[in-house]
């Protein structure tokens, strides 16, 4: 059995990975709980060590999803918007949406942690 703590990223750690990646700047800021539900879709990740424990989390509300699948892909913020409106992640965006998040599961993987792997994502 592993044990250990996982580490949990900094906001800049975070935001310097999505910079990185998408090649801009990106602004976090702290928002409310979410709870997936018909009016609220929401995408969640899930990581796991070596045993396929669950160890950590990732919850992104619509918006970002869109934000980041369309950044991804280069579309323009209208993407972003028309997936809103739209109120659902297409397959091409949600498949850019895990690609991020599988980049992400490097922010958590330090020393003397656990080390972690995106298991599933569920858009």
């Amino acid at each position: 059995m592993i044990t250990g703590t996982v580490h949990l990223p900094a906001r800049i750690e975070v935001r310097d990975l999505l910079s990185g990646l998408l090649g801009r700047d990106v602004k976090l800021s702290p928002g409310a709980p979410m709870a997936p539900g018909p009016g609220e879709p929401i995408t969640i990740a899930t990581y796991v060590d070596d045993s396929l424990t669950v160890r950590a989390t990732v919850a992104c509300d619509l918006t970002l999803s869109a934000a980041v699948g369309c950044a991804l892909a280069l579309l323009p913020p209208t993407g972003v918007a028309a997936v809103v409106e739209a109120n659902t992640l297409d397959n091409a965006l949600a498949e850019n949406v895990y690609e991020v998040l599988n980049v992400l599961a490097a922010t958590f993987n330090v020393p003397d942690a656990p080390h972690i792997r995106l298991h599933a994502m569920q858009p």
